[in-house]
């Protein structure tokens, strides 16, 4: 189980010039540059994502001028936990939860690295310190490997990675103070086959309340997240997913 935060200071290179005589001038500085790579375009997005509060429609649009594809959906959820009480038949009384994410595949020829920014909205009920939810990237062919590589706001665990995808266990913030477009995930995965509208990266969350504890989680065949929790009632009753290929707009 490997761990990273979201801190890409480690990931940033720097040019190095050295000095160099010109017709017989010696002492002159040559200010080297070089294009960047899209490793370093990438970790100049999520700096700016993080620092300087970029929205998503900035963080695609940069993307974009440095030759990115950039295809994005964006959805809001309202999901009704499960009934623990047999003898509650009052709808109205269910605790419901919202789920808003955006979802990036910002890819190129070689790699893709998709990108999702997620909120659960509080209900009315509060049972709880709020544990570790589950989120996923999947795919269900084998068009996709994963990179090794993966960021995020939350310093939480890369848990599982089963060769149809990569699944994290997240503190969302949920019930807390936390501004709407501040939680994402990001990994770097690569690309082993097929075209652009053929490799589809599918992006997957499932919320966890009341304290519970993620006993495993993983990726199925069909690339969408699965979890076992300590107390199977605390969990919503399927993942909230949703798709995008490399030739989506």
């Amino acid at each position: 189980m490997s761990r990273k935060t979201f801190d890409t200071s480690s990931r940033r290179r720097f040019l190095s010039t050295t000095a160099t005589a010109v017709g017989g001038v010696a002492g002159m500085t040559a200010i080297g540059s070089a294009k960047k790579s899209p490793d370093e375009i990438m970790a100049k997005a999520r700096r700016k994502f993080e620092r300087d509060k970029w929205d998503t429609e900035k963080f695609r649009a940069f993307l974009r001028k440095k030759g990115f594809n950039t295809p994005n959906l964006q959805g809001s959820i309202t999901k009704t936990r499960p009934n623990e009480n047999e003898d509650e038949i009052s709808p109205q009384k269910f605790e419901q939860d919202k789920l808003n994410f955006d979802f990036t595949l910002g890819n190129n020829d070689t790699y893709a690295w998709p990108f999702v920014t997620f909120y659960v909205e509080p209900g009315w009920l509060r049972d709880g310190a709020n544990p570790d939810d589950g989120v996923s990237f999947g795919w269900d062919s084998d068009e996709y490997d994963y990179d090794d590589e993966w960021w995020s706001s939350d310093p939480g665990e890369l848990s599982q990675y089963s060769g149809r995808g990569v699944a994290f266990e997240y503190n969302d913030g949920y019930g807390t103070i936390k501004d709407e477009g501040e939680n994402y995930v990001q990994a770097r995965i690569r690309s082993e086959g097929g075209t652009e509208s053929t490799r589809n990266v599918i992006f997957s969350y499932l919320h966890t309340w009341a304290s519970v504890t993620i006993n495993d989680i993983s990726v199925g065949t069909d690339g969408v997240i699965s979890m076992t929790l300590s107390n199977e009632n605390k969990k919503w009753d399927n993942p909230v997913q949703d798709q995008l290929t490399e030739a989506d707009q």
